[in-house]
Order: C-alpha cells, then sequence, then structure tokens
C-alpha cells in the first residue's frame, strides 16, 4: 500500500520544493480517503452553522423566547468554535503526537 523511499541522509539532501517531495512520495488510495474523510469534516462543521440559524427560529417560539435570547443561541455555536478550536489543537499536540 505505501511505498518506501530510499532517502540519502539528511547531509546530502539539496534543496526541494512541495511538488518535488510530492512527486517522488506519490499519491494512493489511502491519501483519497483521508479527503473524503476531511471533507465530510468541513461539510459537517459548516452545516452546523449554517442550521442554527433555523433551529433559532423554531426554539424562540417554541420556547417563548425574546429576540436577544435567540441572538445569544445564534452566537454561541461561535463561542464553542473560539473557545474549542484552540483547547482540542492543544490537546491533539500534546497527547497525539508522539515521537
Amino acid at each position: 500500500m505505501f511505498k518506501r523511499l530510499h532517502l540519502p541522509p539528511p547531509t546530502q539532501i539539496a534543496e526541494a520544493s512541495t511538488e518535488d517531495a510530492i512527486d517522488q512520495v506519490g499519491l494512493g488510495v489511502f491519501h483519497g480517503y483521508i479527503y473524503i474523510i476531511v471533507g465530510l469534516f468541513i461539510a459537517a462543521d459548516s452545516v452546523q452553522v449554517g442550521f442554527i440559524a433555523f433551529v433559532a427560529e423554531v426554539l424562540k417560539e417554541e420556547w417563548g423566547c425574546s429576540e436577544s435570547t435567540k441572538a445569544m443561541m445564534e452566537c454561541m455555536i461561535f463561542v464553542g468554535l473560539v473557545l474549542g478550536s484552540p483547547t482540542w489543537g492543544w490537546l491533539a499536540d500534546r497527547d497525539g503526537r508522539r515521537p
């Protein structure tokens, strides 16, 4: 599934562009799976931002909320993104990357 690279020691490697490195390594089926999975996560993240506008209106009517409470509900998703993204990034760097 994966190709092994036989590279010279780092002291003998010339400066190469990103395109040269990708050409040398190549892309496989695994990369396609990764692209699909990442695309689905991005789509899910985008849908929740668009979906909250419709849900907030229904909740306002169902719960009898004021307009300011509805606006607060719509803002909470962005507060979660602002606080959650750095937190999960830090945790991924700390616990997810092992030498």
